[in-house]
């Protein structure tokens, strides 16, 4: 029977050369391809979306850590989260002071260069680029057949799941049903309509800072080019 530990693991108290060694153990283990098996089954089972926000998962965080790791239960023991929400859920007292220092130094850094969080070891750059790609407009396509009247249809009815469909939100092409909690319903907004509709193009690219868009670029498309 696997056995887990009774409290979720902490590498913020008074360092000890012993938790010194299970954090160095810890970080080394996110890098084998085991783990990286385990986090993108967590993705495929539980979702793309961070559980806490609704944004882009890029972390599988642990419920529970087991004692041997490569045993966790990707449905069960592991639950997809943001960066941001990650570092939430490891309390530190200088927490604040600490993702400031960690903004400024990744503020200049372009999107997709990582910069490691002191913290959790994840990326600390949150610049990132979102893009519009043919299963994104697959997915807007089936929400709109899916959706009756302009009502929010659960993910689930749809029986198609691209695996960046959260961001088409920034493109202002499809919002949730509820802002900050997972409920996994949406609907088309009428800009995506009209998008999908080929009466607008949009640009296909968006970069977005801490999950927040700060501009858009690369070429205008319509939906007849994902045909």
């Amino acid at each position: 029977m696997k056995k887990y530990s009774s409290q979720p693991r902490s590498y913020w108290s008074a360092a000890t050369n012993e938790e010194m060694s299970a954090d160095a153990l810890y970080k080394t283990y996110l890098k084998t391809d085991r783990w990286r098996k385990l986090k993108n089954d967590c993705f495929r089972l539980r979702g793309y979306c961070c559980m806490l926000c609704e944004d882009k998962a890029t972390v599988a965080h642990h419920r529970v850590y087991p004692l041997v790791y490569g045993e966790e239960n990707p449905n069960v023991d592991l639950v997809p989260l943001c960066s941001l929400c990650h570092c939430r859920q490891h309390p530190h007292p200088d927490f604040d002071e600490m993702r400031d220092e960690l903004r400024k130094s990744a503020k200049n850094a372009p999107a997709g260069r990582k910069v490691e969080c002191s913290l959790c070891g994840e990326n600390a750059n949150h610049k990132r680029k979102a893009t519009i790609n043919k299963s994104c407009v697959r997915f807007m396509k089936l929400l709109d057949e899916t959706s009756v009247n302009g009502e929010f249809v659960h993910i689930r009815e749809m029986k198609y799941n691209a695996r960046n469909y959260p961001d088409l939100r920034h493109f202002g092409l499809i919002e949730p049903e509820t802002v900050g909690m997972k409920t996994g319903t949406w609907r088309m907004r009428h800009k995506g309509k009209r998008f999908v509709d080929g009466e607008i193009s949009v640009q296909s690219v968006c970069i977005l800072d801490n999950n927040k868009p700060i501009r858009f670029e690369g070429k205008h498309v319509s939906v007849y080019e994902f045909d």
